[in-house]
């Protein structure tokens, strides 16, 4: 089987988010780890198990769910990473190593793979206490209880069904809409747990309208679609109505985890949001009509978002530190941005670097012959630049060695606990650069 270009670079990528993966663990195993070492291991397993799902590899989704499963709980101090718990994640990143490896070869993983997953398994499952575990092998939602909506300050939800607060306009029947066909087909979406019809705003009998709707709804709703997905359903009555789409308590938790995540540029507050899913198109375009039509009464957008009831208030502070922090590193940041280059185009490039500059010591020596001094002085500063380009490209293929050397911390833990024995190995002048072949 011959892998496309996809997957090729899912296989080359996950390669490498799990070597960063067991670096941080080892540097938790000696203490030497800081606060972000927890996130960064999450977020190599997260972005491996998504990218393995955009390929149906299945037994890589499953197997990584369950350790991403676990890492949540590390995440929420519902769990200690101790040495015991690291050993277990530095197996689960050997046997993903392997999955991927069967990825690579265009296999399947065989009988003693599948049990080895399933022996991970079992032993990831005594911190989940059985049911995560359980649950993550299993495709659909689980079933849930109908429970009435739960609040806490802010309106933020706190069980794990979406809330809908629907307040159709006056107008709706005269312009031959059915508020419950709306519902109806807002069930196709997923399941309405639990529905309250609001009558606030119905009049006495004598002073009632048939044409006219005063009828609002507070609807729980379980669904694994997206904020945008539920708006659509209410596109129709949208601008004539008050509609408010209030996430899951899981929901909010896995906006933040977005938005920290998020690989942005300087966005504007607006923006980060919709990206992550916590706010719609249409949303922020109301919102900034609103700001805009407050004249001296304009608030920060963020302010704004929050009082109409779009958005939750930590998710708004989530991205604004997020903001903060990209406008940071912007300033001070010297991390050079790195692409990925094939060896091959490389060596190539530098292969007509080098018949460039012999091309160039010729027609210098020519110059001389003519005794032309502009010309001379020409070929002089051509040559010059060519020489900085040769130099530049062969910089290209220079790689610290500290990366290779790193790579033996692994072997030394591993034969440290096989012999009982407390060794640690230490690596001076890593960003030594050496050519890379």
């Amino acid at each position: 089987m011959n892998l496309d270009d996809a997957l090729n670079t899912f296989v080359i990528e996950a390669k490498e988010l799990l070597l960063a993966m067991e670096e941080s663990l080892l540097d938790m195993e000696r203490g030497a780890a800081d606060g972000d070492a927890i996130n960064a291991i999450f977020r190599a397993a997260h972005t491996i198990k998504g990218s393995a799902g955009l390929f149906g590899l299945d037994f890589v989704v499953s197997f990584t769910h369950v350790a991403e499963s676990v890492l949540d709980k590390v995440r929420a101090n519902e769990l200690a990473m101790d040495d015991t718990l690291v050993a277990l994640m530095l197996d689960v990143c050997d046997h993903l190593n392997a999955l991927v490896s069967h990825v690579a070869k265009g296999e399947t993983p065989d009988a003693d793979s599948d049990a080895h997953s399933q022996t991970l398994v079992e032993r990831l499952n005594v911190y989940l206490d059985g049911a995560p575990a359980a649950k993550a092998q299993q495709r659909n939602m689980p079933a849930v209880h109908e429970v009435e909506v739960e609040r806490e300050e802010g309106d933020a939800v706190e069980t794990d069904n979406w809330h809908i607060s629907l307040r159709f306009g006056a107008d709706t029947l005269r312009n031959g809409m059915d508020p419950l066909s709306f519902i109806r087909y807002l069930g196709t979406l997923g399941r309405i747990v639990h529905i309250v019809t609001i009558t606030e705003q119905v009049p006495q009998l004598k002073d009632l309208d048939p044409e006219t709707c005063h009828l609002g709804f507070e609807i729980a709703f379980q669904s694994d679609v997206d904020k945008s997905v539920i708006e659509g359903v209410f596109e129709f009555v949208r601008e004539d109505s008050q509609i408010r789409i209030l996430p899951p308590r899981s929901k909010i938790s896995e906006y933040l985890e977005l938005i920290r995540s998020m690989d942005s540029d300087d966005m504007r507050l607006g923006d980060i949001l919709v990206s992550c899913g916590t706010l719609t198109d249409a949303e922020l375009e109301a919102a900034l009509h609103i700001q805009n039509t407050a004249g001296k009464d304009t608030h920060p957008i963020g302010e704004v978002l929050v009082k109409q009831g779009m958005v939750e208030a930590p998710v708004v502070q989530a991205a604004l530190e997020k903001q903060k922090q990209v406008k940071e590193a912007s300033k001070g940041n010297s991390e050079a941005s790195l692409i990925r280059v094939d060896s091959e185009k490389l060596d190539q490039l530098i292969n007509l670097v080098g018949e460039l500059i012999i091309a160039g010591a010729g027609t210098t020596l020519i110059a001389q012959r003519a005794n032309l001094p502009e010309l001379v002085e020409a070929t002089a500063n051509l040559s010059r630049m060519v020489e900085e380009v040769r130099d530049s490209a062969l910089s290209l293929r220079m790689v610290q060695i500290g990366a290779t050397f790193n790579r033996f911390q692994r072997v030394v833990r591993d034969v440290s606990k096989e012999l009982g024995k407390d060794i640690r190995l230490e690596i001076s002048g890593a960003e030594t650069e050496l050519d890379k072949t």
